[in-house]
């Protein structure tokens, strides 16, 4: 006769057995995605940074270029600094 108690736990350790190889399996799925998500975060970073550095270059050069245009010509800039003063202000007058 088959003692029930044995069954029991053979069929137990079976189970256990089968999780923890699919535990294995989800812990080796979690551990690919978390490492392609780290390598896309990384090349976005790359990417983010490469742009920001493009655009400090050109903002650098567009500002020397209006420091150029403004010491040729000081009265037309002070004309161009008094219509975008007075323009910002109208329009923080016009928010109240």
């Amino acid at each position: 006769m088959a003692d029930p108690v044995n069954d029991l736990r053979g069929d137990l350790e079976k189970q256990i057995a089968e999780l923890k190889k699919e535990m294995g399996k989800l812990s080796d799925s979690v551990g690919s995605q978390v490492k392609r998500l780290k390598s896309q975060a990384e090349d976005a970073a790359e990417d983010a940074a490469d742009k920001a550095r493009d655009l400090a270059h050109r903002a650098r050069h567009q500002v020397e270029a209006a420091a150029d245009v403004a010491q040729e010509n000081p009265v037309a800039a002070s004309a161009v600094l008094l219509m975008a003063g007075m323009a910002i202000g109208f329009l923080l007058w016009g928010r109240r």
